[in-house]
């Protein structure tokens, strides 16, 4: 049993160290590692290191302590989404100082109808004008605009400050694995001092060559390897199958062989017991980024939502044919028939209704009605799109479940996620109430549908 910590070598003291934080929702934890004085140490260093680098895929997994996730609309207004509650907010924006025509000063700023808005106009005017500012006389004016679609990017940056906390992670592994420390001292010293400097870790697997993660996989993995054949010993890490890299700990490596591999759901916390290879022959000469992994983490992040929802409701689809075989009415044979008739309709429906991009080989056909109901067309089609449909801007639509008429304006147009490398676009209807000059965004196919234009409409394709 290790009784000093491996980096200042005092004596253990009982603290807790979580080898992978528990900021990402690592799992693996020791208290034969490290004290406590190291411990608080790297916990104010290095911990704000990985919520800084992951706030975005701790934000969309739900995990960690990360509140807000900052969103964008198309017109730039900023917006707040809450993790906890998941509501949304406009953040009030920096107060724009114009001249009218007749030589007043307007003030004006982008952001909600409540308090902090209004707040943010007065400070600047009490800057301006100084406490004359409050006898003066105001007129204020209150506009709509339309924010469309909200959206954020993953962008993850392989800072210093990353890489050595990598390194903090494979060497406390490394020792918790009972390893001879002798070989790796240069990087315990450096993790120890908090050395930026050092660069030791080849960032890799940026097309997922060298180790594809499972369907559904979001993970964290850390590997202690001998390569018998190349003589070396390595290290091997992922963080949410989306930073990879390796390490070499010793070349002419000729003792016994190692093969120590810690491997955990990154949502779930659970432990994955199938084994892990790495294919080093596929390891890139040069490092072409994380663009692949971030759009391949969230691929298996939506079909881990579609897996989940379709697991769950099959589940109560169980529950009760069940219930009605123990009341008599269906017998065993029935009872599995019928449960396997309503799963595939159940995953036939959502395929189509709920998660149209989880499968890619639909034929032509089957491709046009989809994307007809989700509303969706090729970037090339957009400018064919609007001379086809453009009879609906300047209608008026009256709405079951709103008030009053609503003009329709213009269409609306957001990025969707790719179709086999094509460029997709959502179409939405962009209406304007009359009665209050409120904006509404619907999907055009649902207006579509509301004045009787055919399903398949022959004169323009959905694809």
């Amino acid at each position: 049993m290790n009784m000093q910590c491996i980096f200042c070598s005092n004596e253990l003291d009982g603290s807790d160290e979580h080898i992978i934080p528990q900021c990402i929702n690592g799992r693996l934890h020791s208290r034969e590692l490290i004290c406590s004085k190291c411990n608080n140490k790297f916990g104010r260093k290095l911990d704000p290191t990985f919520r800084e680098t992951f706030k975005v895929v701790l934000h969309v997994l739900k995990i960690g302590n990360v509140e807000h996730l900052k969103l964008q609309a198309d017109n730039d207004a900023a917006y707040i989404r809450s993790n906890s509650t998941g509501t949304i907010k406009a953040i009030p924006q920096g107060v724009e100082i114009t001249k009218t025509e007749d030589g007043k000063i307007a003030l004006s700023i982008t952001g909600p109808d409540h308090i902090e808005t209004y707040k943010a106009i007065a400070k600047k005017s009490i800057r301006m004008f100084g406490a004359k500012a409050l006898e003066g006389k105001f007129e204020v004016i209150k506009t709509q605009t339309l924010s469309g679609p909200l959206k954020t990017s993953i962008g993850i940056l392989l800072t210093p400050s990353l890489r050595l906390a990598l390194n903090k992670i494979i060497v406390e592994y490394y020792c918790h694995c009972g390893l001879d420390r002798t070989s790796i001292k240069a990087m315990i010293n450096a993790v120890d001092q908090l050395d930026e400097g050092i660069e030791n870790i080849r960032y890799c697997n940026s097309s997922q060559l060298m180790r594809k993660p499972s369907d559904n996989e979001i993970s964290h993995l850390i590997i202690i390897r001998s390569d018998k054949n190349r003589k070396i010993l390595y290290a091997y890490i992922e963080l949410f199958n989306i930073v990879c890299g390796f390490i070499m700990l010793q070349e002419n490596y000729q003792g016994n062989p190692v093969n120590y591999v810690y491997h955990q759901d990154a949502i779930t916390r659970k432990s994955l017991t199938e084994e892990v290879s790495v294919d080093l022959d596929q390891m890139e000469d040069i490092f072409a980024g994380i663009e692949h992994n971030v759009d391949t983490f969230a691929e298996r992040h939506q079909s881990r939502i579609v897996m989940d929802s379709i697991k769950e409701r099959s589940s109560i689809i169980l529950e009760e044919l069940e219930t009605e075989h123990k009341e008599g009415r269906i017998t065993s044979e029935q009872l599995k028939m019928t449960y396997m008739e309503r799963s595939a309709y159940l995953v036939a429906h959502a395929s189509i209704f709920e998660f149209p991009d989880l499968i890619s080989d639909f034929n032509e056909a089957e491709l046009k009605k989809i994307n007809h109901i989700h509303s969706l067309i090729r970037a090339d089609k957009k400018e064919a799109f609007i001379i086809y449909y453009q009879e609906f801007i300047g209608h008026k639509f009256e709405f079951e479940d709103k008030k009053g008429l609503y003009t329709m304006k213009e269409f609306h147009f957001a990025h969707h996620k790719k179709r086999e490398d094509i460029e997709m676009l959502k179409v939405y209807c962009h209406f304007i109430s009359q009665e209050d000059g409120s904006n509404d965004l619907i999907p055009a196919t649902n207006i579509f549908k509301a004045v009787g234009i055919p399903f398949m409409e022959e004169l323009f394709v959905w694809h």
